[in-house]
């Protein structure tokens, strides 16, 4: 039966005048409930927001009366729940009112803080301020800390960063309010910017992305349900993502096979067809033994492996491989390093981009463009037979037949009966017409070598010709709501907004060098140049000129040692003394982050510590542990309370790429504020500092363009244009004038566009009601499933990936 929500409750209040006749003719006192009970949501307002746990991304339905939250529940309209919720998206109107078990009155969450902190130094307990007495003191000790160690030049060039501050968090906080705190972060000259992809799914972007062109899971939720089989290894999406691990039930009963293999017989392997233990850390050889199964009966995807693969491809003739050692031919014993030039492909000619009037590359001679040597494109050779002992194809071969069931079993631990089928049973996917999905979390990614890991699963995948079908894939299931968002918004140390790299000293001293060492000689990143320099002008407005670049040189460069400033890294820094300052937003450190007790410890060295979240965290309070003695510890510690999801606005990625729309349901409890106007008064007032005061780099701080600003307040909205891009020219973001882009491909390389990070172009991009997002591509909410594949084209936006080639599987870098 297909019901409306409205049909829904009309239906529901049926049964429970049924029910309550059959009850009361019993004369039951089970359910004394009276028959004239108002329902509770009459006079209530509607909002529609997203579930801010797991990254699944689930629906809510926020029902407000009187300004304040009354009930908040499963939108049944979501594809992805469906109306459902797990037991902690169930209760999540319980972060902002709990019901006193003594008095069952609805109060207000007592853990939540709601009014601005510090802890002084020396000081074992916190004490209130005011909102303007918290922001002036950080952007004071901001502006002293950042004025004693900014380094402007380093061994001649000009790198103007900070190295004794850093920044950690904006998994939890809407793609809007990430944006703006990396943007913060990075004009002070912050270096050290990371987020919770660092120790959950790091290894899942470096793994995936230089086969697809994008670090993320392949495909989505509801799209499980198309797969034939379906392997779940480093994952217990019953227990972690219960929600949407009833897509793999539905599959299920459409007939379809679950393995689950995993060390425990977890939750997940309860409901699984076959369960494979393992032993932890051999994922590699248990892979390994698929792909030399697949090759060895011949049931690898042909056409797909060679039309859309590197397998034809030639390789240089010096290429070698150990299998004694383990080492690749190129390996330098001193330096413990490769030189890579042996693994190259044989090429068959070389040519020159044509640049000529009316050619694809016209473009680079227009006036405006930053002038850069285009790359040289090169033709590999190729056999299409796939026999010549130099072709990817073979060398794959070879490399892979040493995983024999034999080897695996004692590899892993496993017996080789049930190691068979499950490689019998998932090779089975290779037919034209099935369809496997490998579901993994940090079973996968967090072990040494958590890259080589995501990197495997996606050859298994592409051998059978797994990718870019319905029920394929290879899908990481995050865990945090919004650290899709994060990563797209490049909260890494490495990372410009849209997987561009940030500048460095080693290969991006200038503009023209990281034009020449960034853009791709064929595929879509020819175009990385057009995206670069319109992220340049979002970055400084007006100020970002052909002549100066576009402001490149006010960018901070990545020093040499880049390595050290993420997130473990940064701790080590505040122990021997470097880093004095510290920022975290949305997350908690001390107990993500390995070595709990050494962070605290080197915690205690910082002179000054930001946490903005919604209660007391171990990182906030690091100075309460009970190794800590709070007499000694002189860091000044601010708490500042944020928003609630349903208190403010904006947009949020699942872990498959959907982008959805918040809608702020209710004012923020007490005197907490979102993310977005933390920002905002901060950046407001440190400009202010720099405006009276001057210091080094203060011409960064004045050139930032900062205009967020709807009827004078800080608005996400006016950050989405930013996000979507839009044409400079006709736009005045001051007078509430914006000419948004349709999506990434009318972005230009001469400055007359500006766009935050390019993959989001198009998002929001509807110029007739530029202040409405529910009238955006993100805000929409169409229940149209044209293909009957629960892609749902028209409900908000499903952020694909953007390969910058075919998919070229490089089968041959592989460590041991």
């Amino acid at each position: 039966m297909d019901l409306t929500r409205r049909g829904f409750f009309k239906a529901g209040a049926a049964v429970l005048a049924g029910s309550l006749a059959f009850e009361l003719s019993s004369q039951s006192s089970a359910f004394a409930a009276p028959v004239d009970a108002q329902w509770k949501l009459v006079n209530t307002e509607e909002y529609t927001n997203i579930c801010c746990y797991c990254a699944g991304g689930c629906g809510l339905i926020v029902s407000v009366r009187d300004g304040e939250v009354v009930n908040i529940e499963g939108d049944p309209d979501h594809p992805v729940s469906e109306g459902g919720l797990c037991p902690k998206g169930a209760t999540i109107s319980q972060l902002r009112n709990i019901v006193d078990p003594a008095t069952d009155e609805v109060i207000s969450n007592p853990d939540r803080i709601t009014k601005p902190l510090v802890r002084r130094p020396g000081s074992s307990e916190w004490e209130e301020i005011s909102w303007d007495e918290a922001i002036e003191s950080i952007a004071r000790k901001v502006k002293d800390t950042r004025d004693a160690t900014f380094i402007e030049k380093e061994n001649g060039i000009t790198v103007n960063y900070l190295p004794s501050v850093a920044s950690i968090g904006g998994s939890q906080q809407n793609s809007e309010e990430e944006y703006l705190i990396l943007k913060l972060m990075r004009s002070l000259g912050i270096v050290a910017i990371d987020n919770q992809a660092r120790v959950c799914h790091s290894s899942t972007v470096a793994g995936l992305a230089p086969t697809f062109g994008r670090g993320s899971m392949t495909s989505h939720f509801n799209d499980i349900a198309n797969s034939d089989v379906i392997l779940s290894c480093g994952g217990n999406s019953v227990e972690a993502h219960p929600i949407t691990s009833k897509w793999t039930t539905r599959a299920l009963d459409r007939g379809a096979t679950w393995i689950v293999v995993d060390p425990r017989f977890n939750r997940t392997a309860a409901l699984g067809d076959i369960f494979c233990p393992i032993r932890p850390g051999t994922d590699i050889a248990f892979y390994g033994g698929m792909i030399n199964y697949i090759i060895e009966h011949d049931l690898w995807q042909k056409e797909y492996v060679k039309t859309f693969t590197n397998a034809t491809y030639l390789i240089n003739e010096d290429y070698d491989f150990d299998p004694e050692t383990g080492l690749f031919s190129g390996w330098d014993e001193a330096s413990k390093t490769y030189d890579r030039s042996t693994w190259a492909y044989q090429i068959e000619e070389e040519s020159e981009w044509d640049t000529s009037e009316g050619a694809p590359f016209a473009w680079l001679n227009e006036e405006g463009v930053p002038k850069f040597k285009p790359p040289t494109v090169k033709t590999p050779k190729k056999d299409d037979t796939m026999q010549d002992p130099q072709c990817v194809w073979q060398l794959f071969k070879k490399h892979y037949s040493r995983y024999t069931i034999e080897a695996v079993t004692d590899i892993c631990g496993m017996d080789a009966e049930t190691l068979e089928l499950v490689y019998k049973t998932y090779a089975a996917t290779g037919a034209p017409e099935k369809a496997g999905t490998i579901l993994y979390a940090l079973g996968q990614t967090q072990h040494h070598y958590g890259t080589n890991n995501t990197r495997i699963m996606t050859l298994v995948q592409i051998l059978l010709g797994n990718v870019g079908v319905a029920g394929g894939g290879v899908n990481a299931l995050r865990g945090e709501p919004n650290v899709q968002g994060a990563t797209d918004m490049a909260m890494l140390v490495y990372d410009f907004p849209g997987y561009l790299r940030w500048p460095n000293v080693k290969e991006s001293k200038t503009l023209q060098e990281w034009l020449e060492s960034n853009t791709y000689y064929g595929g879509y990143y020819t175009n990385k140049a057009k995206f670069f320099v319109s992220g340049l002008k979002e970055w400084f407005g007006k100020a970002a000129t052909f002549e100066n670049d576009y402001g490149y040189d006010w960018l901070p460069k990545v020093p040499a040692d880049g390595d050290s400033y993420t997130t473990m890294g940064t701790f080590h820094k505040m122990d021997d003394g470097t880093l004095k300052g510290y920022f975290a937003w949305g997350q908690n450190p001390v107990v993500s982050d390995p070595n709990s007790g050494f962070n605290r410890r080197a915690m205690a060295k910082l002179d000054w510590l930001v946490v903005a979240d919604l209660v007391e965290t171990a990182t906030a309070s690091f100075w309460r542990a009970p190794d800590m003695n709070p007499e000694d510890i002189q860091t000044e510690v601010f708490f500042l309370p944020a928003a609630l999801p349903f208190e403010k606005s904006g947009t949020i990625l699942n872990s498959g790429r959907w982008m959805q729309w918040r809608s702020k349901a209710v004012e923020p409890a007490g005197e907490a504020l979102p993310d977005y106007e933390i920002c905002d008064r901060l950046m407001t007032k440190i400009k202010e500092l720099y405006a009276k005061e001057g210091g080094p780099g203060a011409d960064i701080i004045k050139n930032v363009k900062w205009d967020y600003y709807i009827d004078g307040a800080i608005d996400p909205r006016a950050v989405a244009w930013a996000l979507n891009g839009y044409a400079v020219a006709g736009t005045d973001i001051s007078a509430g004038k914006v000419d948004l882009l349709p999506g990434f491909a009318q972005l230009k390389a001469d400055g007359s566009t500006s766009c935050a990070i390019w993959i989001y172009g198009g998002f929001y991009n509807n110029n007739d009601a530029p202040l409405d997002p529910a009238q955006q591509p993100l805000g929409r909410r169409s229940q149209d499933d044209p293909t009957g594949l629960g892609l749902f084209f028209r409900l908000g936006v499903q952020l694909a990936s953007k390969p910058s080639r075919s998919v070229q599987s490089c089968f041959l870098r592989r460590a041991r």
